[in-house]
């Protein structure tokens, strides 16, 4: 077998041949074949398999520059998802559905992405002394740091792409549909940020097409995640919804009682209120509420069970949740609107 190469590229990749050799001695190969043709841009082996327009081979001939190759599978009437990244298997081409540029493929640029370890955060300075909550909330974010990286979606590698320096990568295009329709096909980018805005402002339309499989699986739905933070934030579900929802769902009491806050929905807030730890992501809530009722409430909650409502102390029991300080109250309109998804 020839020896790699990729010098036209500075990829390290196989030769031509060797993929064509390939794909002739092992068909079963033959989409693993032109996902390689995609990321090394060989146009014409691509061109002369039989294989369906692939929605992972067409975003990795994106990422790779292999622009021929893309054009040719957008310019089918229909493409098709064979590859599932997230699972790392190849479903059969004869049952694959239809499917569109979704941002689901770890093309090439991510797995050579590379981060730094870091210092896991410190809540605690290093004199001793506790932070003030002004301190704390300035420092909030660190604590998603906290095991010292980030987890990588795609850790292909096993290792979390930790390097001796970081490699970053290009500015995200996906950035710029944080204020706008979704289109058909999304542009080549990391669309997390999307899916925890959609998450965090009750876009459940939005949230259902951008969400990842490996999200989907655990025990929350679409709707439960969105009900974790404010439930229903942009109109509001029906107050019997959220009563049978803490009822049901003992675990979602809190997001229930904010969500009242939230709503103005004073009796249910009264039926909640009894079984309540009042915190300071509900005092927040409340304190960016027309009615008195709520913070007088919560605060006397809190007052008759001895409890401490401080920023830092919510936050040690819930170090990963600082994002709930804020309320939807706080953030402009123009991210609320509803979510139109254009098909050209």
């Amino acid at each position: 077998m020839p020896a790699l190469m990729g010098a036209s590229r500075g990829l390290n990749v196989a030769s031509e041949e060797t993929y064509r050799e390939l794909a002739r001695r092992y068909p079963s190969l033959t989409y693993q074949v032109a996902r390689a043709c995609a990321v090394a841009g060989y146009t014409n082996l691509y061109l002369n398999l039989d294989v369906l327009p692939e929605v992972s081979i067409a975003e990795e001939a994106r990422d790779a520059g292999s622009h021929a190759i893309f054009a040719h599978i957008m310019a089918q009437p229909a493409r098709y998802a064979v590859f599932d990244d997230y699972y790392r298997v190849i479903n059969s081409p004869k049952t694959s559905k239809q499917a569109q540029l979704n941002g689901d493929t770890a093309v090439r640029s991510k797995v050579q992405r590379k981060q730094k370890f870091r210092l896991p955060s410190r809540l605690i300075n290093a004199e001793g002394g506790s932070e003030t909550d002004d301190d704390f909330l300035a420092d909030v974010w660190e604590l998603f740091g906290g095991d010292g990286y980030d987890e990588m979606m795609f850790n292909i590698t096993e290792d979390q792409n930790i390097g001796e320096s970081e490699v970053g990568i290009d500015p995200d295009p996906m950035l710029e549909l944080l204020r706008s329709p979704l289109p058909h096909d999304l542009p080549a980018g990391d669309k997390d940020l999307l899916i925890l805005m959609a998450a965090y402002y009750g876009d459940i339309d939005r949230y259902v097409r951008l969400r990842r499989p490996k999200m989907v699986k655990r025990r929350t739905s679409a709707s439960s995640v969105v009900s974790t933070t404010t439930p229903s934030l942009q109109s509001g579900a029906h107050p019997d919804t959220y009563r049978a929802l803490a009822g049901l769902q003992p675990e979602m009491h809190e997001a229930c009682i904010r969500a009242a806050i939230y709503a103005d929905y004073d009796k249910l807030f009264d039926e909640l209120i009894a079984d309540t730890e009042p915190n300071a992501f509900l005092i927040s809530e409340a304190r960016n509420s027309s009615n008195p009722k709520y913070l007088a409430a919560l605060t006397a909650r809190a007052k008759e069970l001895g409890v401490d409502t401080s920023i830092i102390a919510t936050l040690d029991k819930n170090p990963c949740c600082g994002w709930k300080m804020y309320s939807v109250r706080q953030s402009g309109p123009s991210m609320r609107r509803p979510n139109i998804t254009v098909f050209s």
